[in-house]
C-alpha cells in the first residue's frame, strides 16, 4: 500500500534530485522509497579481496588530510597559467 510523504528540502537539492531521476528514468518518489529500502536492512560486511588485503597500508597517508583541498590544490597547480 502506497502513502503520501511531504518532505521540506532545499529547492536545489530538490532540482538535483529531479534531474538525477529524470537522468535515471525514474521518479524521485522512487529514489526515497529506494534510499529508504536500506534503512531497514542490517549492514552486510563485505569480503576484502586477497589482493586489497595484500596492497593496503602499501602508502602512508596522513589521517588528517582533507581530501577536498587536496584536490583543490591539485586542480590549480595541474590548471595554472
Amino acid at each position: 500500500m502506497d502513502k503520501k510523504l511531504t518532505l521540506k528540502l532545499n529547492s536545489t537539492k530538490i532540482e538535483v534530485a529531479k534531474n538525477f531521476a529524470a537522468k535515471s528514468k525514474t521518479s524521485v518518489s522512487k529514489l526515497v522509497e529506494f534510499f529508504f529500502s536500506y534503512l531497514d536492512k542490517p549492514e552486510e560486511k563485505v569480503e576484502i579481496s586477497p589482493l586489497v588485503k595484500e596492497i593496503s597500508g602499501s602508502i602512508n597517508i596522513p589521517r588528517d588530510i582533507n581530501e577536498v583541498s587536496e584536490y583543490r590544490e591539485y586542480l590549480e597547480k595541474k590548471y595554472e597559467e
